[in-house]
């Protein structure tokens, strides 16, 4: 049965609503007030919402707004219940992206007609995500070859070298030829994993429960868990003296995963140092703002333009990429989508030939 949210402070109006609303057929869950609604909504993941505007603890343009935030709750149908009668007032909803703007009093039959509707667009619109999953697979897949083509062929080519030349090689040269099959081949296991985690995530980002299941969990000690994995990160690294680190102290956990925190800043870190000038810094600081945690890296190299900005996350531009030629950075996809997932902020400022600054936001909890 697809699930309907009432929210709406009425009481007669909303268990008035709460019964046409199973008499339909659907499983109505309701909501005296704004702040109560979005729990439910967070914790059930309704088909469609209804909501009044004016309402005492929260009005419903911040229950929209708080839940366009959140990438499980911000595809949800939303209708709005109000007695406002004025086109200002009817245009204030739809242009936040409402479904539907109802005003009261209302028949009832008309309000069905839009719930109807909506659902029917819903399902519409879910069949399209799933082949659009699909076809970010198959775009994957086939990008993959030309990803991993070059650190394969490095490494049979050496290998190849080694075993023809050995019996003529001092020690030296086949050290260097060992560390460049075992660089190579640490850039093919890279390449496999970003790949398999890109299409992990996108199964997560149509999977309702796997999103809350990873915005249930949390990192503590976060300064001291960033501080260990950036210097184990950096070990061994060549630019490794560019690198700058300023971290704040926190009193707060931070929501989200701590292998994909791991990874988010091993990616915006890579692709810092990768795309900018050796012996120019590349500064890594936290900060909060909010109710988020920012983690900032900025550098000084090849820059980005808008249109590679832009691009960053896009399926119909991804199958089109010859990541091996690319200055964009694969693993930027990978850091947008996780910081979709838990709700977060992404951003990049950046000029070709200039700055770039890369700056994510996740969501703390405790945060005072």
């Amino acid at each position: 049965m697809e699930k309907i949210l009432i929210i709406e402070d009425e009481e007669p109006l909303r268990n008035r609503l709460v019964r046409t609303i199973e008499l339909e057929g659907y499983h109505p869950l309701a909501a005296s007030g704004g702040i109560e609604g979005i729990k439910i909504a967070k914790s059930n993941l309704p088909d469609l919402i209804i909501c009044d505007i004016m309402m005492p603890d929260l009005d419903g343009y911040g229950v929209y707004d708080e839940l366009k935030k959140h990438i499980d709750t911000s595809t949800i149908p939303f209708i709005f219940l109000t007695a406002k009668v004025e086109k200002s007032d009817i245009r204030e909803g739809m242009n936040l992206g409402a479904d539907d703007y109802i005003t009261k009093p209302f028949d009832i039959e008309d309000l069905m007609t839009s719930v109807k509707i909506r659902l029917e667009k819903k399902k519409t619109s879910d069949v399209i995500s799933k082949k659009k999953l699909e076809e970010v697979k198959m775009n994957l897949s086939l990008s993959l070859p030309y990803e991993l083509i070059t650190p394969l062929i490095n490494i049979l080519g050496t290998s190849e070298q080694l075993k023809s030349g050995y019996g003529s090689m001092n020690d030296f040269t086949i050290r260097e030829m060992l560390d460049h099959i075992h660089r190579s081949g640490k850039r093919l296991q890279r390449h496999m994993e970003n790949y398999l985690l890109y299409v992990r995530l996108e199964v997560i980002a149509n999977d309702p429960d796997e999103i809350k299941k990873l915005q249930a969990e949390k990192v503590e000690n976060i300064k001291e868990v960033l501080q260990e994995h950036i210097s184990l990160w950096l070990s061994g690294k060549d630019r490794k003296k560019d690198v700058q680190v300023n971290l704040e102290d926190s009193n707060f956990s931070l929501n989200v995963n701590l292998k994909h925190l791991r990874k988010i800043v091993e990616e915006i870190l890579d692709n810092s140092i990768r795309y900018s000038l050796n012996n120019t810094p590349v500064e890594i600081q936290t900060y909060q703002e909010n109710g988020l945690y920012y983690i900032v890296v900025t550098n000084q190299g090849e820059g980005m333009s808008e249109e590679q900005i832009q691009s960053i996350g896009n399926y119909e531009v991804m199958k089109n990429i010859d990541f091996e030629n690319s200055t964009r950075g694969f693993g930027l996809d990978i850091v947008k989508r996780l910081i979709q997932i838990y709700g977060g902020d992404f951003h990049i400022d950046s000029k070709k030939e200039g700055k770039t600054i890369i700056k994510i936001g996740l969501n703390t909890i405790g945060f005072n």
